[in-house]
């Protein structure tokens, strides 16, 4: 009686039964989250309502035997309903928003898999398919309250059970399914130290000598750690909070000793585990520790220097208020880190062939002077007084770290200027010798008693070489090896015409720079534009190479995208080059000018792309069918690696979505979002 009753409300309901807020197991927030995304998940929603309506109107039509197949349809498409009512529920790039998203993909393909393997089997199903469609049935009135991701990846377990048998796999079909994802890069690393026990941790962590906000996040991940340990139920959660406390204090034992490279190091530590400690960004936070677990990548977030032992004694009160002061102390730490690096630049032996005397005079005399600003910096800080005022002598450092650079600067200019005027000259340059004459007047003013306004005029000479030349010769660098296919891709059929245009513009300004004229600085800035146009044609090469092994990715439970999908999401960024190019042919700075912001926007996506590309190799051993599917739902995805993945195929995801609706507004707003997210900065789209 209960069963028919229910029958019958799932049949005459369809119009309100299935609206999103009456979903069996969802309740629904106080306030639903707006924004592109509810938009586009809404919208898959009302489609999925549509199609299970038209098909709960039919059902009674269906013969008895065939009842079981037809209701398998209703099935799928009310359990991803379900999956996406969560999905639209949940604010902007929350973990359960982006899992249950993909659970809704993998369950469609799962569905479509199992009937087309009816399709090719007898018509009469077993016993033990008959049950396993059963208890698929039966779940979709009862379908679970999701409070987390581990409440979806336990559903997702059970479906998938449930459709493995429905299925009836042959013998061996289903032995050893594996998780369906390739190892995280941290697993090899942390498996020596896996024996350690938690409360060896907790010693550890008592005794490490870190800054205050890193203890701080590292006893309170050792209390996480040890309430889940704690509690049965919890067991991954253990798990996965105690690897972290071993790959944190790993770490922390590898961090650099230089006293301007540990706080930074330190920093990136504390940063990863407050996003571990709190449940909102744990898969992030996991990702940001795996990612440290490189020497590589801490030694950057230090941006370690070092400075000779003369100089650290000389900076020694500054830096020790500094380091005790850390937010008022910052300021002096960014100045100090700059002379390290300017300094050491200043120390390291210069030694360039075929320099004229005069240019070896020039130089020499410019590094008399530097070596005499870097010892009136020094006096200057330590003398530093932050009880009495920092501002003037802050003031006064800066001063003379401009200066240093400035210098610094100049001598690379000389150094570079027979190879300047060598490849200007190749663009024949009118009248022929010109600028060979002016380059040595140039250095000679430069080594002798000039006046102050015949010295600048060289200065800017020297310079102005220096930098055209530099131009001209990167284009040399960044066209060579570009393919004639990526050329046709992003520069349209004009590349020669924009070849011969830049090749003129280049002709034009050293003819300029040799008569003694002062350079067009808006023809200058646009040569920069367009060799930063061209140089993304390498990254170009490197997106077409590696966009074919995105299909064999796909097997990968935390990413999703195709080749195909990747490169029409990727399509915008293509038409803005191909555009850019255009107008730098015609003389149209608008395209030229909005294309940077275009390039920022997308380069993440690609760089992401990438880095997921290598893991096709390990993504192709995997295996593919049905069988594979289901196992994709069983893996899970609550505190595991490759958060950032599954963001990314979430985003593009309802990306693709939009696209195909014609509805470009909330789809390119996912991309925005993503971008930003991949980049680091708040991702909040309207």
């Amino acid at each position: 009686m209960i069963k028919s009753m229910l029958r019958a409300l799932r049949f005459a309901g369809c119009a309100t039964l299935i609206c999103v807020m009456g979903a069996p197991g969802f309740a629904a927030p106080e306030t639903k989250p707006t924004g592109p995304q509810v938009t586009l998940l809404d919208k898959q929603i009302s489609e999925l309502e549509t199609q299970i309506a038209v098909d709960l109107a039919q059902e009674n039509d269906v013969a008895a035997a065939d009842r079981a197949k037809v209701d398998l349809q209703i099935d799928i498409h009310l359990i991803e309903r379900w999956l996406l009512a969560h999905a639209a529920a949940a604010p902007l790039g929350d973990p359960i928003q982006v899992c249950a998203t993909l659970r809704a993909g993998e369950i469609a393909s799962v569905g479509d898999g199992l009937v087309k393997r009816y399709q090719t089997a007898p018509s009469a199903l077993t016993p033990t398919q008959l049950d396993g469609l059963h208890r698929l049935h039966e779940m979709t009135y009862k379908l679970p309250k999701i409070k987390s991701v581990a409440d979806l990846d336990s559903a997702c377990q059970t479906m998938a059970t449930d459709l493995i048998l429905a299925a009836g796999p042959n013998q061996g079909e289903v032995d050893k399914l594996p998780k369906m994802r390739p190892a995280a890069a941290s697993d090899q690393t942390n498996q020596a130290s896996a024996s350690q026990s938690l409360s060896d941790l907790v010693t550890q962590v008592q005794s490490a000598e870190v800054s205050a906000p890193l203890r701080r996040e590292l006893e309170t991940l050792a209390k996480n750690a040890a309430a889940a340990a704690a509690d049965a139920k919890q067991k991954d959660e253990a798990q996965s909070y105690a690897q972290s406390l071993r790959t944190a204090l790993a770490l922390i034992h590898g961090l650099p000793s230089d006293a301007l490279a540990k706080p930074q190091a330190e920093a990136a530590i504390t940063q990863a585990l407050a996003l571990i400690n709190d449940s909102r960004t744990r898969d992030a936070g996991f990702d940001h520790l795996t990612s440290l677990n490189n020497p590589q990548q801490l030694k950057g977030a230090g941006e370690g220097v070092t400075l000779p032992a003369a100089s650290q004694t000389k900076l020694a009160s500054a830096l020790d208020w500094a380091q005790r002061n850390p937010e008022k102390g910052e300021p002096l730490l960014v100045v100090v880190r700059r002379f390290a690096a300017i300094s050491a630049e200043i120390d390291q032996p210069r030694s360039v062939a075929g320099l004229s005397p005069n240019q070896q005079k020039a130089i020499d005399l410019l590094q008399k002077q530097i070596i005499a600003e870097r010892t009136d910096f020094l006096d200057a800080a330590s003398a530093f007084d932050p009880l009495h005022g920092s501002t003037g002598t802050l003031s006064r450092l800066r001063i003379l770290l401009d200066r240093m650079r400035n210098s610094l600067d100049l001598i690379g200019s000389i150094e570079r200027l027979n190879k300047s005027v060598q490849v200007l000259s190749t663009y024949k340059l009118r009248p022929y010798g010109m600028l060979e004459r002016r380059s040595v007047t140039a250095i000679t003013e430069l080594a002798g008693p000039a006046t102050s306004s015949r010295r600048e005029a060289a200065i800017k000479f020297v310079q102005d070489a220096d930098r055209l030349g530099q131009i001209a010769e990167a284009f040399t660098a960044a066209s060579a090896g570009i393919s004639p296919q990526t050329k046709k891709q992003y520069m349209g059929d004009q590349a020669d015409a924009i070849e011969t245009h830049r090749a003129n513009l280049v002709s034009e300004l050293g003819t300029e720079l040799g008569s003694g004229k002062s350079l067009d600085r808006s023809t200058l800035a646009r040569l920069q534009s367009f060799n930063a146009l061209y140089a993304s044609l390498r990254e170009a090469e490197t997106t077409e190479s590696i966009i074919h092994q995105m299909d064999s990715l796909t097997q990968w439970v935390d990413w999703t995208i195709s080749s195909d999908e990747l490169r029409a999401a990727l399509q915008p960024y293509q038409d803005a080059t191909i555009a850019a190019f255009a107008a730098f042919a015609n003389d149209d700075t608008a395209p030229m000018t909005a294309w940077p912001a275009i390039h920022d926007q997308y380069t993440p996506l690609i760089r992401e792309a990438v880095q997921a590309a290598q893991n096709a190799q390990a993504c192709s051993k995997l295996p593919t069918g049905y069988f594979a599917d289901c196992a994709k739902l069983m893996t899970p995805m609550s505190d595991q690696p490759y958060a950032v993945e599954r963001e990314t195929s979430f985003a593009l995801s309802l990306w693709s979505q939009g696209a195909e609706a014609k509805d470009p507004t909330p789809a390119q707003a996912m991309i925005d979002w993503i971008s930003k997210r991949l980049a680091g900065a708040p991702a909040s789209p309207k």
